[in-house]
């Protein structure tokens, strides 16, 4: 094997209850240094997601022997190294996309309708429209970025998807800090992703107080 980064790339069984790992090695001079992320999708079971890390690990080293940096999405976690820090920074680019072949009745009404509702780092919906059939849909930002460039990625990749998929029953986009995926059926493991939070319940004001 050649001496790029993904060959020194590697991960513990530690991680923390996201499926988030983070990592960083090397000598004291920092042209050694190593920085690994791997983010495993929210739903998914322990085991699943160590599983994926480990064969993503490998798919890099075997297909990125020689690179400085790396980037691997899988379907079920994603896979970063690289010879400069990249803890606590967006990165939208590069882009993975998937569509449906599907197509839907109506434009990008209902799928413009979901904005609202990406708005948490990790949120799963089931959401009913009329005249539309059940969509279900899933976003997640890496967890070591603050909520503000959460939502700042995912307003993003919202934007992306509207213009890959708009008018198909599913779509999914993907970048080094968040994705966003929906389908006209269920993907998820409803088990293990967070709901959507309800509404708050507007407070009534207490009856007034009578003298007798």
């Amino acid at each position: 094997m050649g001496d790029g980064i993904p060959n020194r790339c590697y991960f513990t069984s530690d991680g923390n209850s996201y499926g988030f790992y983070n990592s960083s090695y090397g000598g004291e001079n920092s042209n050694d240094q190593i920085y690994a992320t791997g983010l495993c999708r929210g739903d998914i079971a322990t085991d699943a997601y160590r599983r994926c890390l480990n064969d993503s690990t490998f798919e890099l080293r075997r297909l990125c022997p020689n690179q400085k940096e790396a980037l691997g999405f899988y379907d079920n976690c994603m896979l970063r190294c690289s010879n400069e820090s990249i803890y606590g920074i967006m990165q939208t680019r590069p882009l993975l996309y998937f569509m449906s072949m599907n197509n839907i009745s109506t434009s990008k009404g209902p799928i413009n309708s979901y904005s609202r509702w990406f708005s948490t780092q990790v949120c799963s919906l089931n959401h009913n429209i009329s005249n539309f059939r059940t969509i279900y849909g899933l976003a997640q930002c890496s967890p070591d970025l603050s909520e503000q460039v959460c939502n700042e990625c995912l307003v993003g990749a919202f934007g992306d998807i509207l213009q890959c998929c708009c008018g198909r029953e599913g779509g999914r986009v993907l970048n080094p800090s968040c994705t966003v995926r929906y389908e006209s059926a269920r993907f998820y493991d409803p088990t293990t992703v967070a709901p959507l939070p309800s509404p708050p319940i507007a407070m009534s004001s207490p009856p007034p107080s009578t003298n007798t």
